[in-house]
């Protein structure tokens, strides 16, 4: 635990470090809280380029320009459902065209439904 005289230190340190006064200071430090957010790797997958996902986030974070914790959460949220968005819309050709291709007898007049219907009967054969 902290002293008495330790702690009054860090109040007198506190009041003299109040961040970047600077414009350039400003935009040399508005991207920090990127380098170490917790979602950074989360977000990407194997196979998924990471360079990506900062350039989005970048992208967001400088037009939006978030100032709180709240704000920040917020963006980091949009960029989260964003990232998810562009990913199932590469995921939903590529697994509607792979069941096309491997499904025997499939029928002409509803294909995306006999996909879906045979995949949700192998899904609750496996279940039971």
């Amino acid at each position: 635990m902290a002293t008495e005289k330790q702690i009054e230190a860090n109040r007198l340190n506190a009041q003299k470090s109040t961040g970047p006064s600077s414009a350039e200071g400003k935009a040399r430090t508005r991207f920090n809280a990127l380098q170490s957010g917790i979602e950074a790797q989360s977000l990407v997958l194997p196979g998924e380029d990471p360079a990506l996902v900062e350039t989005l986030r970048a992208e967001y974070f400088g037009h939006h320009q978030p100032i709180t914790p709240d704000e920040r959460d917020t963006l980091d949220t949009v960029i989260h459902a964003v990232c998810l968005m562009r990913r199932f819309r590469r995921l939903e050709p590529q697994l509607v065209n792979y069941e096309m291709e491997h499904t025997p007898n499939l029928d002409p007049s509803a294909p995306l439904g006999h996909i879906f219907s045979q995949a949700t009967n192998s899904s609750a054969s496996r279940a039971a």
